[in-house]
């Protein structure tokens, strides 16, 4: 533990003097008639290149010590978290929902709320931009959010709606997984995304395929299927449910898309994106989104099971 207290010293010591340099300087007056466009190269002299330099090198600086920071505090936070776990294995204790260390929420409030904070993490953002090859995008502030009573989760903090990332990504897929569309909830949650056929609930037809067989798999069925027939002498059924292995359809409903139920369906999909309206769309999202953060919740109470990646229905 002392060895932890000494490095994180030296971190916090490193932090404070970025803060002070930070704070020392000011943008460079490159724009000699007061306007915005792109300056006369011309113009600039040899002060004011070098000033420019000087002010580039040494924010450079600062954004690979604070990738070293970062990189320090991941690795112990990791360690303290395989430590913790380990022990309430052995002590039979479960984590705490509610977050109620006041060390911790004092940190957080400082961070959210300090204009330090907020300079030095703009000014990490403004480089990012210049050097898209930066690891700093992945280091986010968060921010305990009750979202029920007695329930708090821990989620990342934004400035501004356009900062947030989009939610699909293409995977080219490695040894275990499959290319494809993938999302990710939060770290250590991915999901390839599914995209089945779907059938209105309204067709009469709309249990094809779109609820799983009892018997789970298709030979397992036609066995039953055969066993029936011989003792009631009747034909042999064909099963048109779902079997582990087949491609399933999805049900659409009334209640998920009131004006359109079919909507998903793979053969009008081209037609019914122009014409679904947007209340369908916002009751779609709506339902959809308060189950993905009902997983969110679900994740965060379940760490130990470590990386989790979800690509079919059929099979963890």
């Amino acid at each position: 533990m002392n060895k932890i207290v000494i490095n994180m010293s030296k971190l916090l010591d490193i932090h404070d003097k970025m803060l002070v340099e930070l704070s020392k300087l000011e943008d460079p007056d490159i724009y000699a008639d007061g306007s915005r466009d792109i300056p006369d190269m011309k113009s600039i002299n040899n002060e004011q290149l070098e000033y420019i330099e000087k002010y580039y090198l040494l924010l450079d600086t600062m954004v690979k010590r604070m990738q070293t920071t970062i990189g320090h505090t991941k690795a112990y936070k990791e360690k303290l978290n395989k430590a913790s776990q380990k022990i309430r294995r052995l002590i039979h204790k479960e984590k705490p929902l509610v977050n109620d260390n006041k060390f911790i929420n004092v940190i957080q409030s400082t961070q959210t709320e300090s204009a330090y904070s907020k300079s030095i993490y703009g000014a990490i953002r403004h480089h990012h931009s210049i050097n898209e090859g930066s690891h700093l995008a992945t280091y986010t502030l968060t921010k305990a959010v009750q979202v029920v009573d007695k329930f708090t989760i821990d989620l990342p903090i934004v400035d501004e709606l356009s900062q947030m990332k989009p939610t699909f990504y293409w995977y080219a897929g490695d040894k275990k997984n499959k290319e494809g569309i993938y999302m990710a909830l939060m770290s250590g949650l991915y999901i390839q995304v599914p995209f089945p056929d779907l059938i209105s609930k309204n067709s009469k037809n709309f249990k094809h395929k779109s609820i799983p067989c009892k018997y789970k798999t298709y030979q397992q069925c036609r066995e039953k299927q055969a066993e029936y027939s011989r003792i009631y002498n009747t034909e042999l059924r064909q099963c048109n449910f779902v079997h582990v292995g087949e491609q399933f359809i999805k049900i659409g409903s009334d209640f998920r898309c009131p004006n359109l139920p079919s909507f998903g369906a793979h053969e009008t999909l081209a037609e019914d994106i122009s014409t679904v309206t947007l209340p369908d769309i916002k009751n779609i999202l709506m339902n959809a989104s308060s189950d993905l953060l009902l997983i969110t919740m679900w994740r965060l109470r379940h760490l130990n099971l470590g990386e989790i990646v979800l690509t079919n229905l059929d099979k963890l």
